[in-house]
């Protein structure tokens, strides 16, 4: 027999085949050892790499059992409760955490005792606390353990997570919300208020949602006359205001204080050295802390917002950045309602002496045409020698006169025209418009002729009738080719074109003139606006024509415009007017103030 070593140092022999006796070896035993001591070192392995990122962990996970006594614990134990892992088995998990507390309605213990009340079906909790003792947020979550072939658990894994710093960020976030809602609230009041007094008063009432203040006041300095007016929000939410009185002008006069050792926080008033009268007032009231934030528009103090509270330190630096934050708003929205008041005040004043100047005009229109209507007369009479006979030199000076009082006759014409145009039914009637243009064509034909200027009328085919006060008619298109004719330089064009196009009649006058800037393209139009007057002074107008012929084509439910390249480049007026009966205005309705 030849011996064979064993794995523990003993020899094994094995029986020949020819029977002779000897020891076998056994394999199947050595192999099975092997692979249970190679199974148990790897499970020991895996328990001590679990244990070891157990307690890597800051949550403090512990096992306890139904009477509330830890079984095991990770090393977190030891920073939650100042003992080892090894000194807590067996001892109560709620008195190593709380080792002090008596308190009957402990949360922490509340939720631990669940644990020794438990049935068999109780499930898994979790509960968010705050633990007094620990002065932390924790979530403490607790999971059964069950045995096999049992489902009355016989131990629990308590879970204890610090959950402060979260806790700290969804308030951050939700105080930051909460401010912009009540900051977009303020803003949309302070929209909707009419005058400084409604704004504060809409701010006040709102503010006292972010900062813990017992009274939030506000004082409105008035830059005409330097007197402070108090507007008081107190803890019931109620708005009082104070106007001539000492103490609260004291008050005002220190909110709005502009010299830089007004102090902007008071944490203490009982502790300030040398009070401001507006200081001693509050703190005889009650107060122990104030925050102060000017008011400040354009650079200037126009009043100020204080809060006040009972409590000495009761204002931290985030409640001033609210203050600043909403004292903006108030101050641009006070800025703008006085500028808002001032300019309705100048719209008042300009509506007014726009009414004046309308009744003077038609005072004056109506006092001159009695002497003109005179003038003429006589005029006439002379000339035909009713008061015997007259020269060639006379005669001649007659027709200068003549000439003249119909022109001035035609200004003031056009004059009480523009002003009662608004009160006068139209007189409308069908009538030919190629033919009513011909006529004006024929009545010019002499004058721009001795101008020396060319007049050419182009009327398309099939053109509709229309249907529109034909002497006011007369008078946009005497007004137009007048106009023309004024800027037309010797030589030149005058073309009146006349189509339909789109449901209107439309008609263009355009001469070869000097031309419009076409930045005042809309403004000729206005009142006795003229462009240049160094130029028109030459040819003369009171600049009513063109608001005239607006006035009648609005009248007429049309509308009318101009169009210039420039200087040098001429000028075209259209006139569009509807060609539908039904589309006629019937009356008027036009505002004579454009």
């Amino acid at each position: 027999m030849n011996p064979i070593p064993g794995s523990n140092g003993q020899q094994l022999f094995w029986k020949r085949s020819n029977g002779v006796a000897g020891k076998l070896p056994e394999p199947a035993a050595t192999d099975q050892t092997k692979i249970s001591k190679t199974l148990f070192e790897k499970v020991e392995q895996a328990k001590q790499q679990w244990e070891s990122a157990v307690d890597a962990l800051p949550e403090l996970i512990s096992v306890i059992d139904c009477e509330g006594r830890v079984i095991r614990a990770n090393k977190a134990v030891e920073h939650w409760t100042q003992e080892s892992v090894l000194s807590i088995r067996g001892q109560d998990l709620h008195s190593l955490l709380h080792p002090n507390c008596e308190g009957e309605f402990c949360p922490l213990s509340t939720v631990l005792q669940q644990v020794q009340k438990s049935s068999s079906h109780m499930d898994a909790t979790e509960s968010e606390i705050f633990d007094s003792d620990l002065q932390k947020h924790v979530l403490v979550r607790v999971r059964p353990v069950h045995q096999h072939h049992s489902s009355q658990p016989r131990s629990w894994v308590v879970i204890v997570q610090d959950i402060s710093e979260r806790k700290r960020l969804e308030w951050a976030i939700e105080l930051r919300n909460q401010r912009l809602t009540v900051l977009n609230e303020i803003g949309k009041a302070i929209l909707a208020a009419r005058s400084p007094e409604d704004i504060i008063g809409a701010a006040l009432e709102r503010i006292r949602q972010l900062v813990p203040c017992h009274q939030v006041s506000a004082t409105l300095l008035d830059p005409s006359t330097g007197a402070c007016r108090i507007l008081r929000v107190d803890l019931n939410g109620e708005l009082k205001r104070n106007e001539g009185d000492y103490s609260f002008d004291c008050v005002g006069r220190y909110c709005c204080d502009s010299q830089s050792n007004a102090r902007s926080i008071v944490p203490d008033l009982a502790q300030v050295a040398e009070p401001t009268p507006g200081e001693e007032i509050f703190f005889r009231e009650g107060f122990r802390s104030l925050v102060r934030i000017p008011l400040r528009a354009d650079g200037e103090y126009v009043g100020a917002l204080i809060f006040g509270s009972q409590f000495a330190g009761a204002f931290r630096q985030e409640h001033v950045n609210i203050g600043r934050e909403v004292a903006d708003l108030i101050a641009i929205a006070i800025q703008q309602t006085r500028l808002q008041q001032e300019l309705e005040q100048k719209n008042a004043r300009l509506e007014a002496a726009i009414q004046a100047r309308e009744e003077m005009i038609q005072n004056v229109s109506h006092e001159l045409r009695t002497p003109l209507t005179l003038i003429k007369g006589y005029t006439d009479l002379l000339k035909e020698g009713e008061f015997g006979p007259i020269t060639p030199e006379q005669a001649s000076t007659l027709d200068i006169l003549d000439a003249k009082s119909d022109q001035l006759y035609a200004m003031v014409n056009r004059l009480l025209t523009l002003q009662m145009l608004d009160k006068t039914a139209l007189q409308k009637t069908r009538f030919s418009l190629t033919r009513f243009l011909q006529g004006m064509i024929d009545m010019w034909h002499a004058r721009v002729t001795d101008a020396d200027v060319t007049l050419e009328l182009d009327v398309s085919p099939g053109l509709p009738e229309l249907v529109a006060d034909p002497g006011l008619m007369e008078q946009v298109m005497n007004n137009l080719l007048e106009n023309a004719l004024k800027f037309s330089s010797p030589a030149g064009t005058i073309r009146v074109r006349a189509w339909h196009a789109g449901g209107e009649i439309c008609i263009a006058v355009a001469d070869s003139g000097i031309g419009i800037p076409p930045d005042k393209l809309e403004q000729i139009f206005e009142r006795f606006y003229q462009v240049n007057g160094s130029q028109t002074r030459s040819v003369g107008g009171m600049g009513i024509g063109l608001a005239l012929c607006r006035s009648i084509v609005n009248a007429h439910g049309g509308r009318m415009w101009a169009e210039s390249p420039g200087d040098a480049g001429g000028a075209t007026f259209f006139v569009a007017l509807p060609c539908d009966t039904d589309a006629a205005t019937d009356s008027l309705s036009i505002n004579l103030a454009q």
